[in-house]
């Protein structure tokens, strides 16, 4: 089981959900990325808002006639973003094992998951990314296997998603 780092979870929400909005994303489509998550998490809990942000994330793919990869607009780069800054929020507060947090230290992260990376996998960083962060989440004895830590992750996500709202209409 994922052991709980013990910090001041409230600043750490604060910090990953300031970091959230974008300012060369659309304000108003990040307010209503950043909002809809939020309902969806609060209603239907957390599997239901993982699955919808991977549902609105778009796919990168590349574009042998004109040599470049396909652009994510801007609703879909938002929700990219939230689903990462979900990760980063919960690996500072329960550490994650190796196999998702190694993803988080790369360079060229933000690169590979909002931009494309190859050109015969140009979604694979966000692939790998989005697909260890589920199997860790749903196998047995995992995260969400005790009851108290769920309802921890489930407020954590809410308070980083919160966080993040207020800094969006803050925006220029």
């Amino acid at each position: 089981m994922a052991k709980l780092v013990q910090q001041n979870i409230d600043r750490l929400c604060a910090e990953v959900g300031f970091s959230v909005p974008q300012v060369t994303l659309n304000k108003s489509k990040q307010e209503n990325t950043i909002q809809k998550a939020l309902g969806v998490l609060s209603r239907d809990g957390i599997f239901a808002y993982l699955i919808w942000l991977e549902s609105k994330s778009g796919k990168i793919q590349w574009n042998e006639r004109n040599r470049t990869f396909t652009k994510l607009n801007d609703d879909e780069k938002s929700n990219r973003c939230v689903f990462l800054k979900s990760i980063v929020l919960l690996n500072n507060v329960i550490q994650l094992p190796p196999s998702v947090s190694k993803h988080l230290k790369d360079k060229e992260l933000e690169k590979k998951v909002f931009v494309g990376d190859e050109e015969k996998s140009a979604d694979l960083a966000w692939s790998e990314i989005r697909d260890g962060f589920r199997k860790e989440l749903t196998k047995p004895d995992g995260i969400l296997e005790d009851i108290h830590q769920m309802f921890l992750v489930k407020q954590v996500f809410e308070r980083m998603l919160t966080y993040a709202l207020y800094r969006a209409k803050s925006l220029p």
